[in-house]
């Protein structure tokens, strides 16, 4: 065998090897894209609008806005609102909500964190979150102890045409 033959079949080796990580490192960045473009894309079972009541006061309603990271929840009356935003863990059997709050009509909420448990069931959402501050989860919706407890309903978009939240002072 001859150093030119020698070579060719090197070169013919190595440039198939080439080829195969080129066309590896094309799959792992197509692979990157779109799990990417899913994450953008891809909602929070919460996002919305939801209304509903406080367990223990039924007859003043709220409303939930949620939008990517940020929520808004402002009652009825327009005169208590809470705005900031949220983070989901959704790793333990009870689903966990941190609200953190930037701006609400009680200033000494801003800038504290509200502590809670959430469960979806369709339609309907129920949270049962600490004052702001607290530093103690509810454990369960059995007990809500000091917590206050939430039930909302998904708003249908397609019936609603302003959000009350739009209209905070």
């Amino acid at each position: 065998m001859t150093f030119s033959h020698l070579h060719k079949q090197l070169f013919k080796k190595r440039g198939d090897l080439l080829f195969f990580f080129f066309v590896l490192s094309c799959l792992f960045s197509l692979i990157f894209i779109l799990l990417f473009l899913n994450s953008c894309n891809r909602r929070s079972e919460l996002e919305g609008s939801w209304v509903g009541c406080e367990v223990r006061r039924p007859l003043i309603d709220w409303t939930l806005t949620i939008k990517g990271n940020q929520f808004s929840l402002v009652r009825e009356d327009l005169n208590v609102w809470y705005k900031g935003f949220l983070r989901l863990n959704k790793n333990c059997r009870l689903k966990k909500i941190d609200l953190e709050i930037i701006d609400a009509v009680a200033q000494i909420s801003c800038g504290k964190t509200s502590l809670g448990i959430y469960e979806v069931d369709g339609d309907t959402l129920t949270i049962i979150a600490t004052d702001p501050g607290d530093h103690l989860r509810p454990l369960s919706f059995d007990e809500p102890c000091k917590s206050s407890e939430f039930f909302f309903t998904k708003k249908n978009s397609g019936f609603e045409t302003a959000s009350k939240s739009s209209r905070i002072p």
